[in-house]
């Protein structure tokens, strides 16, 4: 039967058109599901090998820490061998130190060959006393009388500490003549010994949890809430023979497989569908005979459209390269050009002036609050600054939080007094959403005359002005003038020079001792970092540290300097009994760097130097500069055991709330409050309040700037503990620092001087004070 023999032809046409349409879109959607597919089993097979290193990580650790101790145990058999009639006390004395090094360690015994009980140490349990034998199976004293003549820990049966948790028990022979004469026992925790073995960074990206003698536990940190994905490898340790094992879980964390993930093969999937669709379309368009001459049609209108989309975009080019996308106003091309032509209409009589207009701190609100929100306060920022222009004056942005005005007046009164209109007009808070937000700016002016002729060079000069007004203390305006040259070469030259001082190791330290101002002992040390400049002089510390922060070579400043002195620091604790603490300074740079907590915990683990041996010292703005960042830098810090100490402190905000909610132990009194003491009431206020607050708050206080004797008679008065200044001595080398602690005080005799003689003192070292390194 002929189907088509009432069909018309051009419905036949079509039924074919539609099936091949069909059959084709179906294969490119088949190919771009399969595509999908292989994507998405790329990136699982690249998380299984992410998870494959994690777990490698895990198990050699495991293995090298278990061997450690095995040799830890071996080492102690063999002390009681070579002792040949056992000291008990000195084996005590090393049970005791192993135990509080590896608190894990919750039984060890010495037995006699019959397994009895000879000495004990360590935990509580009711099964295991001196004199009694000690709790082995039948099993693990099978396995025993199976062992040679080697000092070999062995890992025995499951046991279960008084606390319920699971243990392994260690059985060690301490050999005398070939002969096992007797056993070393040493039962760990499973739990406690596993977290110890592991590091945190093994744990950021995963949940470990094990299994040990029907006892489940949990080794990460914070695991309560965590999602596991569907990745996961189990490790089996295989204990005692065989006959019992430790088995741990190693899950991926989702947050971390969803971070792998990317989103291309969802891509993929999407752009290949609308791909297939608009390759079916074009197919139906090129079968379909019947709409040729409509097409066509339409394709003209297209083309008109297009060439009238190309126009209106070379138009928006042509505005974009001369306006700010963000605010529609005119960026540097653009003020420039602006620029060129008020300098060729500028009306006689009347001054052309540049100002230079930056927001101050900025970054604090996108750091804070997000860059949505800056953005808006951005484009607020423009309608408030107009209110105040006249309508010729023309506004511009040069990018981020930076403005530039082009304006003329009579005379330059009249525009500095428009600059303090400006600063004013900030000071009403910017409402966005349901936040209240305060800005304020500085402003950096310059005059069209024979000094600036071009619009360019107005603009560097305002730059230069700016600076200035920032320098000045910002939320105020500052006026080029012709020497700021001077100070922007000086600073190119000094970032230069920085570069070869760091590389030819010019910058020397100096240390400054902080002092018990009861007994007079030294108790730390302050770095100090200098620099002898090539040419012959000293540069100041707030010149060199201030461009190392603007040029980015501040991280590799303060790597030195702190290096240097955790080295000098490792050396005084090799050599003395008492060695000091180090106190260093901190820069909110320095803050700010996301592995400066752990470039730190590796400097000191490398000297073996305790963190609580180096104070960092940071002042009350970077305290509160970004509080949630630096709230997390500080409490990692709390967590490694680094005491914080507020330098400066009652110059800033001097804040009880950030007292309280950071883990401050130490403040240190600003030397504005100590110079005045002896003959200003106020200063002796202020230090003696100081000084009850960090008492009342369990807080260490330190004075610097000491150099008279009543200064040091009134800080006792108050209760200060800690003191440094040319009173003790000034700032220097390691090497003086190292006489001073093999006994060498210069300030042993300071309580038998009278005053006239502690001034002498002051005035002598005061030529040379030292300088501080952030």
């Amino acid at each position: 039967m002929n189907i088509f023999k009432h069909t018309p032809w051009p419905s036949r046409v079509n039924w074919f058109t539609w099936l091949v349409a069909v059959l084709l879109l179906g294969g490119l959607l088949t190919c771009a599901a399969i595509l999908f597919q292989q994507l998405r089993q790329s990136e699982n097979d690249q998380i299984d090998r992410y998870l494959d290193s994690i777990a490698q990580h895990i198990e050699t650790d495991l293995h090298g820490t278990a061997g450690q101790q095995a040799s830890v145990q071996a080492r102690m058999a063999m002390r009681l061998a070579f002792d040949g009639p056992f000291d008990r006390a000195a084996w005590a004395a090393d049970a005791a130190r192993l135990i509080e090094a590896h608190p894990y360690y919750d039984v060890l015994a010495v037995l006699d060959a019959d397994y009895r009980v000879r000495w004990l140490a360590g935990g509580e349990q009711a099964a295991i006393a001196e004199g009694r034998p000690f709790p082995l199976s039948v099993e693990a004293i099978g396995r025993l009388a199976e062992i040679g003549p080697e000092m070999v820990s062995i890992a025995l049966e499951p046991l279960q500490t008084a606390s319920g948790q699971p243990a392994i028990l260690f059985m060690t022979p301490v050999i005398a003549d070939d002969e096992i004469s007797n056993w070393l026992a040493a039962v760990m925790v499973v739990p406690d010994s596993v977290k110890a073995m592991l590091t945190g960074f093994y744990l950021r990206d995963v949940i470990l949890d094990g299994s040990f003698a029907g006892v489940d536990f949990i080794i990460s940190e914070g695991a309560v809430g965590q999602q596991r994905s569907e990745f996961a490898r189990q490790l089996e340790f295989p204990l005692n023979g065989g006959r019992s094992s430790l088995s741990f879980n190693v899950a991926l964390k989702s947050s971390t497989a969803e971070q792998i993930r990317t989103a291309l093969p969802a891509t993929v999937l999407v752009l290949g569908s609308i791909l297939a669709i608009l390759m079916v379309a074009s197919v139906l368009l090129g079968l379909a005979a019947t709409r040729q001459a409509r097409y066509l049609a339409g394709a003209n209108i297209s083309l008109k459209h297009e060439i009238r989309d190309r126009q209106l975009a070379e138009q928006e080019l042509a505005f974009l390269l001369t306006h700010d996308s963000l605010t529609g106003l005119p960026n540097r091309q653009g003020m420039l050009r602006q620029l060129e032509q008020s300098i060729e209409e500028l009306i006689p009589g009347r001054r052309l002036a540049v100002l230079f207009i930056d927001l101050d701190q900025f970054k604090d609100v996108n750091e804070t609050l997000g860059h949505h929100l800056g953005d808006e306060l951005l484009r607020l920022i423009p309608d408030r600054l107009q209110a105040e222009l006249d309508d010729p004056d023309v506004i511009g942005r040069l990018g981020g939080d930076e403005y530039l005005v082009s304006l003329q007046r009579k005379d330059a009164a009249r525009i500095e007094r428009l600059a303090v209109n400006l600063l004013k007009s900030l000071e009403r808070p910017f409402q966005i959403e349901e936040h209240q937000l305060f800005v304020t700016a500085s402003i950096g002016i310059a005059y069209l005359d024979a000094a600036s002729p071009s619009p360019g060079e107005l603009i560097q000069n305002a730059d230069a002005a700016l600076f200035r007004a920032k320098q000045l203390g910002r939320n105020q305006f500052a006026l080029f003038v012709p020497e700021m040259f001077a100070e922007v070469e000086y600073r190119l030259n000094l970032s230069r020079d920085i570069r070869r001082a760091l590389d030819e190791g010019r910058f020397k330290l100096a240390y400054q001792p902080i002092v018990d101002l009861e007994s007079l002992e030294i108790r730390g040390v302050e770095a100090l970092l200098r620099w002898p400049h090539e040419d012959g002089y000293f540069v100041p510390p707030q010149d060199f540290i201030r461009v190392a922060e603007e040029t980015g070579m501040v991280h590799r400043l303060s790597q030195y300097a702190l290096a240097q002195a955790v080295s000098d620091l490792a050396a005084w604790h090799a050599q003395s009994d008492d060695p000091p603490f180090l106190a260093v300074n901190i820069s909110g740079v320095q803050f700010r760097e996301t592995d400066f907590v752990r470039d730190l915990s590796l400097l000191l683990h490398h000297h073996r130097i305790s963190p609580g041996c180096v104070h960092l010292e940071i002042t009350e703005d970077v305290l509160i500069e970004n509080l949630s960042l630096h709230h997390d830098v500080l409490k990692q810090l709390d967590d490694i055991g680094t005491p914080i100490v507020v330098d400066d402190f009652g110059v800033g905000y001097s804040s009880l709330a950030y007292i309280k909610n950071f883990p401050v132990s130490t403040i240190k009194i600003d030397q504005g409050f100590i110079r005045g003491l002896g003959h200003d009431a106020d200063d002796r206020a202020i230090t003696r309040t100081i000084c009850d607050l960090s008492r009342e708050l369990s807080l260490l206080t330190v004075a610097e700037g000491i150099e008279q004797m009543d200064q040091l008679e009134l800080l006792r008065a108050f209760g200060c503990n800690l003191g440094q200044g040319y009173l003790f001595m000034r700032a220097s080398s390691a090497e003086a620092i190292t006489a001073v602690l093999n006994g060498e005080v210069p300030w042993r005799d300071l309580a038998g001087r009278n005053q006239d003689e502690a001034e002498e003192i002051s005035l002598a070292t005061r030529k040379n004070g030292p300088q501080r390194w952030v």
